[in-house]
């Protein structure tokens, strides 16, 4: 109780002070505020939209380093579009162009097809993962 009154604790402080200081530790615990009774409130009901991303929170987080990467190839690609728009804007011949619109097309059906694929297989293995 001493100590709690070289803290500055209040009411340590007015009980020290009357001479009556708790016999043990259990009522110095009730002396401060610590073992008084509480209510204990339920849990509230989780929402319909907690529920549903609880359900779908282990897919996203599986998925969620692909999404990051898809977006990043997505952007590069985007970038390589407007590289063509700025060479077709500065007059480069159309063979050539259409050259290299070729190649961006297929690298845009190739990354998609990439992820695609990655993101079924992901999603079957965690499907079969959980009924096992």
């Amino acid at each position: 109780m001493e100590q709690f009154a070289k803290m500055g604790h209040p009411k340590a402080i007015s009980e020290l002070s009357r001479g009556h200081p708790p016999a043990n530790r259990t009522l110095l615990l009730d002396f401060i505020g610590y073992n008084r009774p509480h209510q204990m409130k339920p849990a509230p009901t989780p929402s319909f939209k907690q529920k549903l991303w609880s359900s779908v929170e282990p897919a996203i987080l599986i998925l969620l380093p692909d999404i990051i990467k898809f977006l990043l190839v997505l952007a590069a690609l985007l970038v390589g579009y407007a590289g063509l728009s700025a060479l077709k804007a500065f007059g480069m011949s159309p063979e050539r162009l259409a050259v290299l619109e070729t190649l961006h097309f297929y690298a845009y059906l190739a990354v998609a097809f990439l992820f695609l694929l990655d993101m079924v297989v992901k999603i079957s293995l965690e499907i079969f993962r959980k009924r096992l």
